[in-house]
């Protein structure tokens, strides 16, 4: 019974999170009739999110930068990835597309109830609020390096492809398989996947230097420890 739950409940969030008009129509939670819609419109790449939640969960270690911090990219081609251009990114809710899916129907702002005919008038101020804030959101590399200008180059890492075409929609199911193959290929032959699949796995152990023991050596530092 509760993994059916789990189940369920991962579905509800999926949907409710995938919900990137105009490509697909907002979520309504059946139990609280509060609709959602993708969480790009205000964090297209959550870091600060995340990095504000890790902190909350982990208040004795808040102070100090986690083992491994891991952003991971829909994907880029071509110059996406250049910080002073926007990112085509499947991620991203482009204007021209919200502007068509505002003739289509009202799009209801994220965690709050869908306005009804009354409150119509509404949806054009919040409407509005949304659109001033795309120029800010378009470009998840530029907020990831604004996020890790503070922060270690090493333990902060962004990994965000190219896929040597350009990125499909977001509704171009027949798309699919050619993302999947750039992705496995990228699992195999990207040195920095690897790079950050063993620093995974070492920060899943703990070693407790022993005083005094670090060196420098040729090429890098020594230690010893248990």
């Amino acid at each position: 019974m509760l993994e059916e739950q789990k189940i369920k409940t991962d579905i509800i969030s999926a949907r409710a999170t995938s919900a990137a008009p105009p490509y697909f129509k907002n979520f309504i939670k059946s139990e609280t009739k509060n609709g959602y819609i993708d969480g790009a419109l205000y964090h297209n790449n959550p870091v600060k999110i995340a990095h504000q939640e890790r902190m909350l969960i982990w208040k004795d270690v808040s102070n100090r930068e986690p083992d491994i911090f891991l952003s991971i990219g829909t994907g880029h081609h071509g110059r996406a990835e250049d910080p002073s251009s926007p990112s085509k990114g499947s991620g991203l809710i482009r204007r021209k597309e919200l502007n068509r899916s505002r003739k289509e129907e009202p799009m209801p702002t994220p965690n709050v109830p869908v306005p009804t005919v009354r409150n119509f008038t509404a949806l054009g101020q919040l409407w509005n609020t949304a659109t001033s804030v795309f120029d800010n959101i378009l470009n998840c590399t530029k907020i990831w390096n604004d996020f890790r200008v503070d922060f270690s180059r090493q333990r902060y890492i962004r990994l965000n492809p190219d896929l040597g075409f350009p990125v499909p929609k977001l509704d171009d199911v027949e798309r699919m398989p050619d993302v999947q193959k750039a992705a496995y290929e990228q699992i195999h032959t990207n040195a920095r996947v690897k790079e950050i699949a063993h620093r995974l796995i070492a920060s899943t152990f703990f070693f407790e230097k022993t005083e005094a023991s670090t060196k420098e050596r040729e090429g890098g530092y020594e230690c010893y420890g248990v």
